[in-house]
This record gives C-alpha cells, structure tokens and sequence, in this order.
C-alpha cells in the first residue's frame, strides 16, 4: 500500500506541474497574442516606442518591475519571519512561484494555496494569515491613495456622479451581511486575533513596503503615459491612476484577466482626461507584461523544482 501511495506522488506531482504551467502560459500566449483589442505588432511597436526614447528608459521601466517584486518578496520574507526564519531565496521562489499558479485561479487564491503547500499542514493557517495581512495591507494603500484620487477627480472632472454607486452599494450590503450574521462575525473575531497577535512593529514594516510598492508601480504607469506623449499634469495623472487601481481592485477577477479589468478601469477614468482609449489600453497591456507575464516566467521554473512540504 506504502509503494502504491509513494508511486501516486511520484506521478501526480510532476502532472499537477505540468498543467499549471501550461494554463499559465496559454494565458499569456492567448492575452499577448490572441486578444481582440491590441495585436501582438501594435505591443512590439509600443515597446520599441519605449526602447527608441533610450535605452536605458527601457531599462529603467524594467528595473521598476524588478523593484516592484523586490519590495513583494520582502514583504513575504518580513511576514513569514514572525513564524519561523525565511531567507531572501526561499522567499523569492515562494512569491514568484505562487504568482505563476495565480495566473490561473480567481481573486489570487492560487497565491494563498500555492504559499500555503510549501510549509507543514500544522502551519497552513499561519501561512495563510500572514498572507492576508500582506494582501490586505496592500489594499488598503489601494484604497487610501484611491479615495484622495476619487475626491480630486470629483473635485475637477465631476467624476464621482458618473460612477454606479449601485454596484458600490451593493457591494457594500454583501461584506455588512458577511460582517454581522453568525458565522461572519465568527472570522471576523478569528482574523481580528491573528491580525492583533503580529507585532505591531511587523504591521508597520509590512506598511512601508506595501507603501513603496504602490509608489513604485503607479509611478511606472505615469512614466508610460509620459512616454506617449500624455498632455496632463502630473497631479492630474496620479490622481487618475490612484483611482483607476481602487475601481480595478474592487472588481473580482483572475489575475490573468487583470489587464482587462485595469484595463477598462483606465479607459473609464483617463476619459476624463480626453485621453486616447487605445493609448491607454496599450499601456496597461504593457504594465500587465511587465509585472505579472515576465514575472510569471521566472515562476515557473520554481513550479517545475516545487516540492511540497505537505503530504498529498
């Protein structure tokens, strides 16, 4: 029975790669390539828009990416760190792999269950928790930085009359329903202790990094808007793009579809700005590239060496 089991790993494992990757990559094949909006020469042609305005602009987007997923592995590294040691290596592979798994998987859980299989069953939990606080963390720079940028935008451009406060509203209705009944306010109380029990030091590392992060990643799209010639100030454009990440936010997709709802996101705001729809669509097919596809490559070759810290 010992042998049967041990051979049913052996096979599993190497099949369950195998179709990560391959949905990981068709996604991206099918998103650069086979997309009905913008075709793979119009991306070719934008990124030698970029490469002819210099070389190392070029280079100096690419290494915004790399900062951007710097600043992730370190925060992964300082969560993990009030559990059990985790070296910059190990965090590197774990972040980075769990991204390419998420590719695949609604709302970035394959991020939560990717993490989650490196370390034993006892500390799934743990994992799992330290993982919300990042990601949480992280949305709630979002949705600071997102709230100024909704007031100035109302403020200049009217912005606010425009948006569907139903959706919003509705929205709203579902997380009070989850909140108050029974079983919601269970987590809520189960998710207030975890969250209390990280050190406070912790929350305010994990703070800064998801800070620098945000001001990392929405400054590489203004950099892009910059480089096909966007005529706007550059208070006008953050503001803009501070309210763009907080509507795509609150949308529910896979993180391979994030271009589409960035995407659309972008065009509805940057309209406010008389900017041209295709323009921006092409830019946030680009930042996609940049910062989920490339890094989702260097994922894969740590889905392919994964070894599991659980039993199957």
């Amino acid at each position: 029975m010992y042998n049967l089991k041990h051979t049913f790993k052996q096979l599993i494992s190497p099949l369950i790669k195998l179709l990560i990757l391959t949905g990981s990559f068709y996604f991206i094949y099918h998103k650069l390539y086979k997309n009905d909006v913008i075709t793979w020469a119009e991306v070719t042609n934008s990124l030698k828009l970029i490469f002819n305005e210099g070389g190392l602009l070029f280079f100096f987007i690419l290494s915004l990416s790399a900062c951007n997923w710097l600043l992730e592995i370190f925060k992964w590294q300082t969560l993990v760190n009030t559990s059990q040691e985790l070296g910059f290596k190990a965090a590197a592979k774990q972040s980075l792999g769990a991204l390419t798994v998420s590719l695949i998987t609604p709302n970035r859980v394959g991020d939560y269950v990717a993490k989650a299989i490196y370390y034993p069953k006892n500390k799934t939990k743990k994992i799992v928790g330290l993982n919300a606080i990042g990601q949480f963390t992280q949305f709630f720079i979002t949705l600071l930085f997102g709230l100024v940028g909704f007031i100035y935008m109302h403020l200049n451009f009217a912005f606010a009359a425009t948006i569907n406060f139903a959706f919003l509203g509705i929205l709203a209705t579902v997380i009070t329903v989850l909140i108050f009944s029974k079983k919601g306010r269970f987590y809520s109380r189960r998710a207030k202790q975890f969250y209390t029990a990280t050190p406070l030091s912790t929350h305010f590392k994990i703070l800064g990094i998801s800070l620098l992060r945000y001001l990392v990643f929405s400054h590489q799209f203004y950099l892009l808007l910059l480089i096909f010639n966007l005529q706007t100030t550059y208070i006008s454009g953050m503001m803009a793009i501070f309210s763009m990440y907080l509507l795509a936010s609150i949308v529910p997709s896979l993180t391979v579809l994030d271009w589409v709802v960035k995407g659309s996101a972008a065009v509805f705001v940057f309209g406010f700005l008389s900017v041209n729809t295709f323009v921006i669509l092409e830019i946030t097919l680009l930042m996609w590239l940049f910062n989920f596809a490339i890094p989702a490559l260097f994922g894969s070759v740590y889905v392919l060496r994964f070894k599991t810290a659980q039993t199957i």
